[in-house]
């Protein structure tokens, strides 16, 4: 129960954790997501485990996919 609870805890601030890790500059200017996209894009990624490999501080790969995430989302508004 408690690991549940901690898990849980760790997935609502996980948007707010990338935010402050990563820069909304960043999120914004180098991925192109827009600012009120930013949670929208992480759940989306969640099918790709980005969750997990953040929290196994695998950031490099957390960036990766929001690259190729974004990149699909803004090809799919053109």
């Amino acid at each position: 129960m408690l690991k549940q609870k901690r898990e849980l805890t760790l997935k609502k601030e996980f948007p707010d954790a990338i935010k402050n890790q990563l820069g909304i500059e960043y999120l914004k200017n180098t991925l192109n997501i827009e600012e009120n996209k930013i949670f929208q894009i992480l759940s989306y990624c969640e099918y790709r485990d980005i969750f997990t490999k953040y929290y196994n501080n695998k950031v490099l790969e957390v960036i990766e996919i929001l690259n190729e995430e974004s990149k699909t989302n803004n090809d799919l508004k053109n």
